[in-house]
């Protein structure tokens, strides 16, 4: 089927726009921008613009939705679409949300008119969502000129925004999606600004860069009375490894443990785990231990030191695990201290840990008096996949709950399901063996 040419395909999209077709109409402006896209003449510049015309008329009369489509259009036209579309966002008479549609499709277009437009609307638009648009449309063009390394024209057009109160946080947010050095002194100043939100939007912000000037910033802001600032000054500690063992970071960032604020106190404990040292281990180590840290932030602990996989993280994970009993702690509780030990992907760690689970089961430690307990340690030794958790699974086949069973088959089969299935085969000609794991045994084969 031969295509039909532009000019046929202006005719469709001009009959589908009176008939409120936007779909159709939408359609036919996407067939002319794409017969275009290779050719330039006068006679192309022509046809663009009227699909301009056509797209301006259906981001003006339609519904969200084809607003929304047509939208797509517009960088495919050039900078011709520039003008107009920021003659609708100037337009204070305009729909509200033909301006807010004009303001983000703009943020497709990195030009100085566009740049100057945006910034001076912002500096005195009285609509919350309009401004927010603008600021989201400055970003994506502040973030693609800082991935080029040019962001100086943008953070130019900034500075009035920065300087002025009313429109300050507009400017760091923008400042904060732009990961470029140059934004650095802006944020370092927002860093200490009167209100809380700017600070914490800053020094969130400043845990993209190694400058030596912000360690000191996130280290006096950890004593930040609002808890979003210091949320982010311990988050910005917690990336700053580099300056140790010069700078005492775990000791900053110790008390925050012990913060008023839950969350204060989970991203301290994820901060120390990313510094990894011994000191951060102990300090973790310590709140772990206590009977008054709270469940949410012992869960978070746990986490960290799994991850953290060093022989000193996971001792401290068994010595808390071994102090607990089925009604001391919540099975969440339970199941976490499991989980940290058994996702390591150390081989030596993981054969510490499949001894530690094993002398568990062995010794019917408290924990292992539940069926829920006693299937998560079947997955467990059938994660880690060391040989020697062969015979205990086996032994668990004796369970007088089905559940404990059939986890522990599961775990046979993924530690060696080969090796397993001889070792039952052997068992099972066995003279002499208890009913319990005879049966067990039966059911393991069956399902196999």
């Amino acid at each position: 089927m031969t295509p039909l040419n532009p000019h046929s395909l202006l005719k469709q999209a001009q009959t589908a726009i009176a008939q409120s077709n936007w779909t159709s109409s939408i359609d036919s402006l996407q067939d002319v921008v794409w017969q275009q896209s290779s050719a330039t003449s006068a006679a192309v510049d022509l046809v663009l613009n009227e699909v301009l015309s056509l797209a301006l008329t259906i981001l003006e009369s339609g519904d969200f939705q084809s607003r929304w489509d047509v939208a797509k259009l517009f960088p495919g036209l050039g900078n011709r679409a520039i003008a107009p579309l920021i003659s609708r966002l100037q337009d204070d008479t305009a729909e509200l949300e033909v301006r807010w549609f004009a303001a983000r499709i703009l943020g497709e277009f990195r030009h100085p008119d566009v740049i100057t437009t945006l910034v001076q609307t912002l500096q005195t638009c009285k609509n919350e969502e309009l401004s927010g648009i603008i600021a989201v449309a400055l970003s994506s063009i502040g973030a693609e000129a800082a991935q080029n390394g040019s962001p100086a024209e943008v953070i130019a057009a900034l500075t009035d925004l920065f300087n002025a109160p009313q429109t300050r946080r507009w400017a760091v947010q923008i400042l904060s999606r732009m990961p470029h050095s140059e934004s650095v002194p802006l944020l370092l100043q927002a860093a200490d600004d009167p209100q809380a939100n700017i600070r914490a939007i800053a020094i969130d912000a400043l845990t993209n860069f190694h400058d030596p000037r912000i360690l000191d910033v996130f280290m006096r802001a950890t004593a930040d009375p609002v808890a979003t600032v210091r949320v982010a000054a311990v988050t910005g500690l917690g990336l700053r490894a580099d300056a140790l063992p010069e700078t005492d970071l775990v000791g900053t960032i110790q008390p925050l443990l012990f913060d008023l604020n839950a969350q204060v106190c989970e991203q301290a404990a994820i901060a120390l785990g990313h510094l990894g040292t011994e000191a951060a281990v102990d300090a973790l180590a310590d709140v772990l231990q206590s009977p008054h840290t709270p469940d949410p932030l012992r869960l978070t602990l746990l986490q960290t030191l799994g991850w953290m996989e060093t022989s000193r993280a996971i001792a401290a994970v068994q010595q808390f695990l071994r102090h607990q009993t089925a009604s001391s702690s919540a099975q969440s509780i339970i199941q976490a201290s499991l989980q940290a030990l058994t996702q390591v992907s150390s081989p030596a760690l993981k054969h510490q840990i499949a001894q530690f689970l094993i002398e568990l089961l062995q010794s019917r430690h408290p924990v292992t008096q539940t069926e829920a307990n006693r299937q998560l340690l079947a997955v467990g030794l059938g994660q880690l996949g060391e040989p020697t958790a062969l015979e205990p699974l086996i032994q668990l086949l004796a369970d007088p709950d089905m559940g404990v069973q059939l986890h522990a088959i599961a775990a046979l089969k993924h530690l060696d399901s080969q090796t397993a299935h001889y070792r039952l085969m052997e068992l099972s000609q066995t003279q002499n063996l208890k009913a319990d794991l005879s049966r067990g045994l039966a059911i393991a084969l069956r399902e196999w």
